[in-house]
């Protein structure tokens, strides 16, 4: 048994430390543009999340939003700001419905929901993403490294039960 316990002890480690690295990837904003108005500014804060330990790509970073299927995408700096988020101000000209995406963070673009811009705003909707950002728990990754641990654990107590067998009189 107490040859087992430390393989067991760095089995528990290495599943804890791993954990984390489930989580997501990309970026995270402070809010949405649900509810804005044509011409309204869209202050917002992007808050890249990357588990390397590294960070974003040099490059220009900022938002993109493009209306309809034109094809045709307005852009809009993002400046670095304390912290090591940016912070960018997008506008809207138009009515409509707009896509709007994450630019130069690595990985890809990172989509998010579209939205639709118009003049009489209703109350916003509460809204998610499709998993490519936000400000979502994750959960999956928790009870993952939860149920992670469960079976390890488990894993251990049969381990115990081979290596310590009572003594035959």
């Amino acid at each position: 048994m107490r040859k087992a316990l430390p393989l067991i002890a760095v089995a528990v480690a290495a599943l804890a430390l791993a954990a984390p690295a489930l989580a997501k990837e990309g970026v995270s904003l402070s809010s949405t543009p649900d509810g804005l108005a044509p011409g309204q500014d869209w202050n917002v804060r992007i808050t890249p999340i990357f588990h390397d330990g590294g960070g974003p790509p040099s490059g220009p970073k900022g938002i993109a939003i493009q209306r309809g299927a034109s094809g045709h995408w307005l852009r809009f700096p993002a400046h670095r700001v304390s912290g090591g988020d940016y912070e960018a101000t997008v506008s809207f000209p138009r009515e409509g419905r707009w896509t709007y995406k994450v630019t130069g963070f690595g990985l890809a673009n990172q989509y998010f929901d579209p939205v639709v811009i118009e003049r009489s705003v209703p109350v916003p909707a509460a809204s998610h993403s499709d998993g490519g950002g936000g400000d979502g728990f994750p959960f999956a990754a928790v009870f993952g490294g939860l149920g992670g641990l469960l079976v390890l654990g488990l894993g251990a107590v049969a381990i115990r039960r081979v290596l310590v067998r009572p003594a035959s009189s």
